[in-house]
């Protein structure tokens, strides 16, 4: 899986969305509500909102720079929203409370979103906000946020490299829940070392 860069065909876009994407359009910008009226001065980039849908509009809007670091794992909107599993949440609590990394340094950015069937990928979205965020690292928990993210690809846990961005390949809130001591390690041993 060396050569598992993130090409067109493995993006998660609508057929009429990649011809946008193919000429380099990643996001766009909304016009600020006070400067879109008639008589206003034009909107320059500065004063613009990236045009998120939630939850990912209020994660975005609520850091106030970049970041070292995104984690994912696919059940990640439910635990931002009234579905919020007590025990994913405070499993990633905890590792962040004992890696004891300035909250600056990460980000929790979703790559899936709820729907009337359940969760379904938008990896557009996340991609979106890894090239605004610009991290360091992304972390990955899980066999399913991967394969989002990687469809058709396997891959061991630890790091790997896809056009310059650091990925790393985690155990997800299934594997180590209830207590599943291995899953755990793995996840400790390989962030304690970032």
């Amino acid at each position: 899986m060396d050569n598992m860069g993130l090409d067109l065909k493995d993006l998660d876009l609508k057929p009429g969305l990649k011809g946008w994407y193919s000429s380099g359009l990643r996001y766009l910008l909304c016009p600020d509500k006070d400067q879109s009226e008639p008589g206003n001065a034009p909107l320059e980039a500065s004063n613009a909102e990236l045009c998120f849908p939630e939850p990912w509009a209020r994660i975005y809007n609520s850091r106030s720079t970049g970041c070292t670091s995104v984690w994912t794992y696919w059940q990640l909107p439910l635990d931002l929203g009234p579905q919020a599993s007590v025990e994913r949440k405070r499993l990633f609590q905890n590792i962040v409370s004992a890696l004891n990394w300035p909250q600056e340094h990460l980000v929790f950015w979703p790559l899936s979103a709820i729907n009337t069937e359940g969760l379904l990928p938008r990896t557009d979205l996340f991609h979106q906000g890894v090239l605004l965020l610009k991290p360091l690292y992304i972390l990955c928990f899980g066999d399913q946020a991967f394969a989002s993210l990687f469809p058709g690809n396997s891959k061991e846990y630890g790091l790997f490299k896809v056009d310059q961005i650091n990925y790393i390949y985690l155990p997800g809130p299934e594997d180590m829940l209830p207590d599943n001591k291995q899953a755990k390690r793995i996840v400790w041993s390989t962030l304690k070392n970032l």
